[in-house]
Order: C-alpha cells, then sequence, then structure tokens
C-alpha cells in the first residue's frame, strides 16, 4: 500500500552520526577515547535505542569503560533482539511475569 498516490508512506531512517552517538555515551556515564566511542557508535549503525541500552550494560557491567568492554571481546549483542532479550534475562520473575502480560493486552 505503499507509493506514489497511495495512503501508506514511509520514512528511511539511518542511524545517529558519530557525534550524536557520542553525546549518548558521555551523557550515560562512559568513558573512552575518542576512537572507541567512534567504534563503540559504529557498531551498533548508529542505533540510539541499542546505544543507550549496550551504555547501560556498559556501565553496571564494566563500571562505563569502554576499552574493557572490547577487551572483553564481545562488541555487538548480535543484533537488537538478542540485546533486548539478555536486558529481559536480568529481569526478576515478577518483572519478566509483567513484561510478558504487557506484551500480550493489547489495551493499556
Amino acid at each position: 500500500m505503499e507509493g506514489d498516490g497511495l495512503p501508506v508512506r514511509t520514512l528511511a531512517l539511518s542511524g545517529l552520526e558519530v557525534a550524536a552517538g557520542q553525546t549518548i555515551l558521555k551523557l550515560k556515564g562512559l568513558s573512552g577515547s575518542e576512537d572507541e566511542t567512534r567504534q563503540l557508535v559504529e557498531c551498533y549503525g548508529g542505533n540510539p535505542l541499542a546505544l543507550k541500552i549496550a551504555a547501560t550494560s556498559i556501565r553496571d557491567l564494566h563500571e562505563g569503560n569502554i576499552a574493557c568492554f572490547f577487551a572483553e571481546g564481545t562488541t555487538v549483542f548480535q543484533g537488537i533482539g538478542n540485546l533486548l532479550e539478555q536486558q529481559f534475562k536480568r529481569l526478576s520473575t515478577s518483572e519478566q511475569q509483567v513484561m510478558y502480560w504487557l506484551g500480550i493486552c493489547p489495551s493499556p
């Protein structure tokens, strides 16, 4: 249903520019060289959600040190689905149940 004269339109979004991604990382409290922050932004294709989630994990697991994160050898969480799954697994059982119900119930 997308196209000229049709009712549906799409907007292709590209990732954030490196400088914007580096700002997110800085605001999340990460430390690293300009090259390390650039590499991290590029690893996630400038996806702001993925950067925020990765930054939180780096902050929690590596005390915000990007170099330690890279030294571990896990630079990409194998796609956003796996990244979200890892975050989900960190929740308590009752928090996971709430998330399931939120996903199942179509109304607020």
